[in-house]
C-alpha cells in the first residue's frame, strides 16, 4: 500500500468510509469507498502529491512541505478543476461520472462511479500485447464518442492512451483522467502532462498550437499500439528521424490499405497534415476499404449517430461485448443484448432480429415491415432499420463500396 494512503476504515466528510486503495500517482491516491449517506460503492481521489506534501503521524491532514506551499495550491486547484470538468459530463455513457467533490483535512477530494472491467492497456497484456481489428473496433468507436463530445465544449484530453480507455465488463468503454486535459476556448497554458510516447510534437512546446488534433495523433498511435503491439517511436524521435514501421511491414496485414492510410495521415507530425477532429479520422477509418469490398449501414439516430458500418460478412448489433461487434452500453433504450445480425449476400444486404423482444422494424419508400424475430429480410439500399419502440436508433443502407 502506498505510505501516502489513509487506513481503511478512515471517515472522510462525515460520509465516505475507505474499503481499499485503488491506485496511487503522482498527484494522488485513489480509494474505494463506502457511500454511507446513498449507499453502494464509489470511488474517492485525494490530493497528495508526492514528494510535496506529508501527513503527521497519526492524523489525516494533507500539508505541504516547507518551500512546496506554492506548487502545492497551484497542483491542488489544477485537481479541481479536473474533478469540475469530468462533472460537466456526467450524462455521457462513455466518460467517468463524477458525482461529488469537495475540501476537507486540508486538502481536495472528489468522489466518482465505482466501475468494474480493466483498462485497454490490461486487456492487450491479457491478449498477447495486440488484438484484432475486428476487437479494438466496437473500443474506438466508443472512444471516439466520447472524444468528439469532449472536444464539442473546447476541451482536449491530452493523454489519450491505453491506460486511460476503461472496458467495463459489459463491453462499455469510458474515458477516464482528465488530469492533464486543457480548455482550448480559455487559451490555457498551465501545467503541461504528457505521456512520452502518445503525444504528438505540439504538447512538448509551451508554443505548441493544441487542439483536437492533439488527441487524434494519441487516439491514433494507441490504437497503433493495440493494433501492431507495439508502440511507434515518440514524436520527438520521429522529428529526427522517422523510424516509424507500419502495421503492413511487420506483416500485420490492416484491414485494407486505405486504413493503414488513415492511420498514417492521423499520426503526421505536424498538426495541419492530420484530421482536424476525431470524427473524420473515424469515418476515414472505417469506411477506407476498396471499393466494391462491402456494404456499409450508417447511423442516423443514436448511440452511433454518423458512424459508418462496413458489413464484411456477419455484424451483430447489441449490448452483449462478447457476441456482438457493434456494441450499445448496458440498457441502452431499445436495443437487446444481441438484437440483430446483418449480413451480405450476392443479392445484397440481409438482416435478422435475433430474438431481442424488442420492435424491430425496416422503413422504405413504400411504407414499414415489422420484422419477425428468426426470419430473414433484406435490406434495400436507402431503407432503414429502426430500433426500439420509439425508434431511438436508426441504421440506414448504403451503397456498396
Amino acid at each position: 500500500m502506498d505510505a501516502r494512503a489513509l487506513p481503511v476504515g478512515t471517515l472522510v466528510h462525515r460520509r465516505y468510509r475507505i474499503l481499499k486503495v485503488l491506485g496511487a500517482g503522482g498527484f494522488g491516491v485513489t480509494y474505494q469507498v463506502e457511500d454511507l449517506k446513498e449507499g453502494g460503492i464509489a470511488a474517492m481521489k485525494e490530493y497528495f502529491p508526492l514528494d510535496m506534501a506529508y501527513r503527521k503521524v497519526g492524523q489525516i491532514q494533507v500539508l505541504p512541505k516547507v518551500g512546496c506551499e506554492e506548487n502545492f495550491q497551484r497542483f491542488r486547484d489544477r485537481f479541481l478543476e479536473e474533478a469540475k470538468l469530468i462533472y460537466r459530463y456526467r450524462g455521457h455513457p462513455n466518460i467517468i461520472h463524477v458525482t461529488h467533490l469537495f475540501y476537507e483535512n486540508e486538502t481536495a477530494y472528489y468522489v466518482m462511479e465505482f466501475i468494474r472491467g480493466h483498462d485497454l492497456g490490461k486487456l492487450l497484456e491479457q491478449n498477447g500485447q495486440r488484438l484484432s481489428w475486428e476487437r479494438l473496433r466496437p473500443i474506438f468507436s466508443q472512444a471516439v464518442r466520447a472524444l468528439a463530445e469532449v472536444h464539442s465544449t473546447g476541451v482536449i484530453h491530452c493523454d489519450i492512451s491505453p491506460d486511460n480507455i476503461f472496458i467495463l465488463a459489459g463491453g462499455q468503454v469510458k474515458l477516464i483522467d482528465f488530469g492533464a486535459a486543457k480548455s482550448v476556448a480559455a487559451g490555457d497554458t498551465s501545467i503541461v502532462l504528457l505521456k512520452r510516447g502518445y503525444a504528438p510534437p505540439e504538447q512538448y512546446s509551451a508554443e505548441g498550437r493544441m487542439g483536437p488534433w492533439t488527441d487524434v495523433y494519441a487516439l491514433a498511435v494507441t490504437l497503433y499500439r493495440a493494433f501492431a503491439g507495439r508502440l511507434p517511436p515518440a514524436s520527438q524521435d520521429r522529428l529526427t528521424e522517422d523510424r516509424t514501421v507500419w502495421p503492413s511491414q511487420l506483416g500485420i496485414m490492416p484491414p485494407s490499405p486505405q486504413w493503414e492510410q488513415a492511420l498514417r495521415r492521423a499520426m503526421a507530425l505536424r498538426p495541419d497534415q492530420r484530421y482536424q477532429d476525431v470524427t473524420s479520422f473515424w469515418n476515414e477509418l472505417t469506411q477506407s476499404m476498396p471499393r466494391s469490398y462491402a456494404p456499409m449501414v450508417v447511423c442516423r439516430r443514436g448511440y452511433f449517430a454518423q458512424q459508418h458500418f462496413l458489413i464484411r460478412g456477419e455484424t451483430r448489433f447489441g449490448t452483449d461485448a462478447q457476441n456482438c461487434q457493434v456494441v450499445f452500453p448496458a440498457g441502452t433504450e431499445g436495443v437487446g443484448r444481441v438484437h440483430m445480425r446483418i449480413w451480405s449476400d450476392p443479392k445484397g444486404l440481409m438482416v435478422m432480429d435475433m430474438g431481442s423482444g424488442l420492435p424491430t422494424v425496416i422503413l422504405t419508400a413504400g411504407g414499414q415491415i415489422r420484422l419477425t424475430p428468426g426470419l430473414v429480410y433484406p435490406l434495400q439500399a436507402g431503407a432503414e432499420v429502426v430500433l426500439g419502440p420509439r425508434g431511438e436508433q436508426r441504421f440506414c443502407a448504403a451503397e456498396s463500396r
